[in-house]
């Protein structure tokens, strides 16, 4: 697998468009799509942006370690569920990991404990 078809695959794991993905890095769609495409290298300091931004590694990014490939990029929990306690302030999120179905009981997991995917919460805890 190519750097452009993984940089592909976090944008879609993210449910970005191009040009939302170019956006949130500040470059031009045009210019992700000819990484995905692998018609322009990605000069070093963007993929560790990406990296940074994404939540994936250098070296998996890189293809120089396949291992987990797919749980390094951080998908968000499904059927997520807040809960107040009685005085309306915020006490946890809990949801089920969107690979195994686990029930990940909050949002201070950073990985499923069944499966080891990483999970991106953010965005999700609303009142």
């Amino acid at each position: 697998m190519t750097i452009g078809e993984r940089i592909k695959r976090v944008r879609r794991a993210n449910k970005m468009s191009l040009k939302a993905f170019g956006s949130e890095l500040g470059v031009a769609d045009r210019t992700v799509m000819n990484w995905e495409k692998n018609n322009s290298g990605v000069p070093f300091e963007m993929a560790i942006q990406i990296c940074q931004k994404f939540g994936c590694t250098l070296n998996w990014l890189a293809g120089i370690k396949e291992e987990a490939q797919e749980k390094q990029i951080p998908k968000k929990p499904e059927n997520m569920k807040t809960i107040f306690d009685f005085s309306g302030r915020y006490y946890a999120t809990n949801g089920e990991c969107p690979v195994c179905g686990a029930e990940v009981l909050s949002s201070s997991s950073v990985y499923c404990n069944k499966c080891g995917q990483k999970l991106d919460w953010r965005e999700e805890i609303r009142r």
